[in-house]
């Protein structure tokens, strides 16, 4: 076991999320940050797809049992029985693995929490104070780290189904500077520092699929950002998606930083 002896912020535990529900609406979920979390397991000697503590805030749990532990920059250290292990807190994403993977039950082939259904990780929810984490015995893997997402680069997105109701088409989305917004959680980013503008007439559609990466435009021009856990149908315009490599990246970024997002180069 590892037990949470502090948490402050956001923890919960995630792994790849558990795709093949949607019709049943159940997000797939999983990692807001699916490279940061392969980073982490990486390190801790796991396969990528292996359950850790994702994290906005600090932290400190302690180890029941000596316990490998690693963190999405790569370090690994080995914690003696009853040792403990703090992330100080940061605006920044992070993930923490334990080597073995942590053991909560699989709930619909996979370990991830999803709040919004109070389903899977721990208990289904949020991580607090006395929280112990079973530790499981996955098999090793030995292999390099994979490589960090980019955070300062453009971010890749195609066109929306719904493209056509905005005047500037995709080019209105691309020509602007954005912000990572205050209203943020797992199921949508709300974008700020600009407005899309949308056909006067325009009236809200009937509710259709919805994916991670969708970009939506609700009446006042602010756009929101589908994540993980995101409804699975919606009736906003969607003005653009972003490209399934950019995702990691996209989320990753913290409150307040400035981005740009820039067509996919095969759908230029």
């Amino acid at each position: 076991m590892i037990t949470i002896l502090h948490v402050a912020g956001l923890a919960t535990v995630q792994d790849l999320g558990r795709p093949g529900f949607m019709h049943m609406g159940v997000p797939v979920g999983g990692a807001l940050s699916p490279e940061l979390s392969a980073r982490a397991n990486a390190a801790a000697g796991n396969h990528a797809g292996e359950a850790t503590i994702e994290l906005i805030g600090a932290i400190t749990l302690r180890a029941d049992t000596p316990t490998l532990v690693a963190t999405d920059d790569g370090h690994a250290r080995q914690l003696a029985q009853a040792e403990t292990f703090t992330l100080p807190s940061s605006p920044q994403l992070r993930y923490i693995a334990v080597r073995g993977g942590i053991d909560v039950p699989v709930v619909l082939g996979a370990r991830a929490t999803l709040l919004i259904a109070a389903l899977g990780g721990h208990h289904g929810r949020v991580l607090r104070k006395d929280d112990a984490l079973p530790i499981g015995d996955a098999s090793p893997r030995k292999g390099d780290l994979p490589d960090a997402p980019h955070l300062t680069e453009p971010v890749h997105v195609i066109e929306g189904p719904d493209v056509a109701q905005f005047p500037g088409g995709l080019a209105e989305l691309t020509g602007m500077t954005w912000r990572i917004g205050t209203r943020r959680d797992r199921a949508g980013v709300q974008l700020a520092g600009s407005q899309v503008r949308r056909v006067t007439s325009s009236i809200e559609a009937p509710s259709a699929p919805m994916v991670r990466g969708a970009i939506q435009v609700p009446p006042n021009g602010e756009p929101i950002v589908l994540g993980p856990d995101h409804p699975t149908t919606g009736g906003y315009p969607v003005i653009a998606i972003i490209a399934s490599a950019h995702l990691g990246s996209f989320f990753a970024r913290s409150t307040g930083a400035v981005l740009r997002f820039t067509p996919l180069p095969s759908a230029r």
